[in-house]
């Protein structure tokens, strides 16, 4: 039986980014947008095979691939890259993003609790390993030369190399290496807008270093133009109904699909659990909705999250994420007469910096992103004493 593929592609997305790294005065791009939006599987799936048609090399590197040792991650998977080049034969580059996308669809499979972000023990990142990793870049450049193509380096869940202080200098080496050789093109992917935006627009952040907050220059600072990744467009519902339709016979609304598909904000990963519920199940939209939402709760770890959070920040997150305003006299009047005594505008500002320090939302470019899925409507249901809190 012919596998089916259930991944929805956005070809033109991914040559407007190619030719933005390749053309463009600054050659590097780093994408922002929550856990689950789609990122890896577009970068895999979409970005990867354009750049290669573009006479790209795209070099594939996920920093969570080793959590506590990314540089070690990044030696074994460069030398793996340049065994692939010597090689000289381009199926052999084939066959290395091809085991990342067969590593995607099985992650994609696995739900697990993710509340607890923090690294174990992590390994101390030591001067032979960052002049390793210098050498290998030099050699991939010059291997790239030869065979006549131009190295891309895309970067995934960039962000967890800000967690420690002691990733520091695989910050710097990258970026050393990288504005040394012009023909570099670099795109970054992130799961976190806080966590992504100190790294290339502050030029200091708190990092964590021996359990302790501490501020730190950051490598990166200035050296990547940052875009919002955009949600699939309006006609990827209708691409998975003809799909329920034509293998499964199962006849749902597009209407039903797309408003479903909003309440999971625009996440193809929950949205493929739905789907996977609707076609083994074949039950309908909003018994299958039920499951996922508890999938969520167990991923996100929102039961913890609600329990952990402040009265007050509850209500902020509600409040920023309906009107997107939050200090306004309307703004306070609610908090107010939810929480039985005046609010003060100190005390909402105090709120904010606990849900930015959580990375629950992120203000960037004069927008207000949530970075939780489901926690609004947790949220919502607990304010109206509803059961799904």
């Amino acid at each position: 039986m012919k596998q089916i593929n259930w991944h929805y592609q956005r070809p033109e997305l991914a040559e407007q980014y190619v030719k933005a790294v390749g053309l463009s005065p600054i050659s590097r791009i780093a994408l922002l947008g929550v856990r689950r939006i789609g990122k890896t599987a577009f970068l895999l799936k979409d970005l990867a095979p354009i750049a290669e048609k573009l006479e790209f090399l795209p070099v594939y590197l996920n920093m969570w691939d080793n959590k506590e040792s990314p540089q070690e991650h990044i030696v074994l998977t460069l030398e793996r890259y340049i065994a692939a080049l010597k090689s000289k034969t381009s199926q052999s580059i084939r066959q290395l993003l091809s085991s990342e996308v067969k590593k995607l669809d099985i992650n994609l499979g696995v739900i697990k609790a993710s509340f607890d972000t923090s690294t174990s023990s992590l390994s101390s990142v030591t001067a032979s390993e960052i002049s390793q990793i210098s050498e290998q870049i030099k050699e991939i450049v010059r291997l790239c030369d030869i065979s006549d193509k131009r190295p891309l380096f895309i970067i995934d869940e960039v962000q967890h190399l800000n967690t420690s202080e002691a990733f520091l200098p695989i910050q710097s080496c990258l970026r050393t290496n990288f504005d040394t050789f012009d023909e570099i093109c670099v795109i970054y992917a992130g799961s976190s807008r806080g966590g992504v935006a100190a790294m290339f627009n502050q030029k200091e952040s708190e990092l964590i270093s021996n359990n302790k907050v501490i501020k730190r220059e950051m490598p990166f600072y200035n050296s990547a133009i940052l875009r919002e990744f955009p949600t699939l467009d309006e006609n990827s519902v209708e691409f998975f109904c003809s799909l329920l339709q034509e293998y499964f016979q199962l006849d749902y609304s597009v209407d039903a699909l797309e408003s479903a598909f909003k309440e999971l904000e625009y996440s193809p990963f929950w949205f493929r659990v739905l789907l996977t519920e609707v076609t083994t199940n074949r039950t309908d939209i909003e018994s299958a909705m039920e499951i996922v939402r508890a999938r969520i709760r167990i991923d996100g770890g929102l039961d913890q999250l609600l329990r952990d959070l402040k009265p007050l920040d509850k209500l902020v997150y509600v409040r920023m994420y309906e009107a997107e305003s939050k200090y306004s006299s309307e703004d306070l009047k609610f908090y107010s007469e939810h929480m039985g005594k005046e609010i003060k505008k100190s005390s909402v500002q105090s709120s904010v910096k606990r849900l930015k320090k959580k990375e629950l939302l992120t203000e960037h470019e004069g927008g207000i992103f949530f970075e939780k899925a489901g926690l609004y409507k947790s949220l919502k249901s607990l304010m109206e004493g509803g059961k799904r809190t």
